[in-house]
Order: structure tokens, then C-alpha cells, then sequence
């Protein structure tokens, strides 16, 4: 589990230093950017995967690669319909794509939510509010989900229903 979770790290800093060189701005003016014009005294531990909390992906897919698919797009080409974001703020938009794909993961690939409790090593009233939306995960979280529902992280922000 802690190689899995290297990997996600790993790959999800690199495709932003790579968004990042390839516009050509210095890590300092990268973080001015991303944090509209002020320092950001942690960004630099963004640029390695780390400390990415949900909000702060979906702030980086929007600035970068325009949803978190692509983002998250380790394996496999994306091929995403519309993903109409006008009725909700990105924020909300996102964590109801993530809730649904969780819980949907969840349903096809476990009987109960004891037997993905298990798996998980989580908590039960932990993976319901994950279900329900009411906690935002982290970089880690989503490649945790992942890795045991054998999907690729991207596929939690794939719009299916």
C-alpha cells in the first residue's frame, strides 16, 4: 500500500511540474499563480503530490488540465463527454462526481459496506460520510479507493450518471 502510495505522489507532482515547466514559470511564480498573486509557504510539497487535499486538486485540475481526470490520467487516454459544471461551484460539482463514483465502486465491487470497511481499514461511519460527500478526500485517500476498488484514480471524477 505505501509503494501505491508513492506511485499517486509521485506521478501526480511530476504531471505538475511538467504543466509547470511547460509554461514556462519558476516554482515561486507558479505558486503566485495558483494562489492568486500571494507566497504559498507549502506549495513547493504540491509540486511533489504531497498534502493535496481535494480542494486543492480540483483548484490545480481547473489552473492546469481543466477537470481531474486529466490530472489523474496515469494509464489511460481520457474520452470525457460534457461535464456540465454552471449549476454548481467546481467544488461541489466534483465532490458529487467523487460521492457517486465511490459508492457506485463500492456497490459493484463488495457486498456490504463492512466488507469495503474491512478492506479499506477504515472506519465505518468514516467510508458513509465519504459516500455521502461529507468529507472532501485527500490525493492519498483517492489512490487508497483506487487501489481497492481496482479502478485508476481518475475514474472517481468520470461523470456516469
Amino acid at each position: 500500500m505505501a509503494e501505491y502510495k508513492n506511485e499517486i505522489i509521485g506521478q501526480v507532482g511530476n504531471r505538475l511540474n511538467d504543466f509547470r515547466k511547460e509554461i514556462g514559470l519558476s516554482v515561486k511564480d507558479f505558486g503566485l499563480l495558483f494562489n492568486n498573486g500571494k507566497e504559498h509557504k507549502s506549495f513547493s510539497s504540491y509540486l511533489k503530490g504531497k498534502n493535496l487535499r481535494f480542494d486543492t486538486l480540483i483548484k490545480f485540475s481547473n489552473l492546469t488540465f481543466g477537470n481531474p481526470c486529466e490530472l489523474l490520467a496515469f494509464q489511460k487516454p481520457i474520452t470525457i463527454a460534457d461535464f456540465n459544471t454552471k449549476s454548481k461551484s467546481n467544488d461541489e460539482f466534483w465532490l458529487e462526481v467523487f460521492k457517486q463514483n465511490i459508492l457506485f465502486f463500492r456497490k459493484t465491487k463488495f457486498k456490504t459496506q463492512l466488507d469495503a470497511e474491512i478492506k479499506l481499514g477504515i472506519e465505518r461511519a468514516n467510508l458513509a460520510h465519504y459516500e455521502k460527500g461529507e468529507i472532501k478526500p485527500t490525493l492519498i485517500t483517492i489512490g487508497i479507493f483506487a487501489d481497492i476498488y481496482e479502478v485508476e484514480p481518475r475514474d472517481f471524477f468520470i461523470k456516469r450518471f
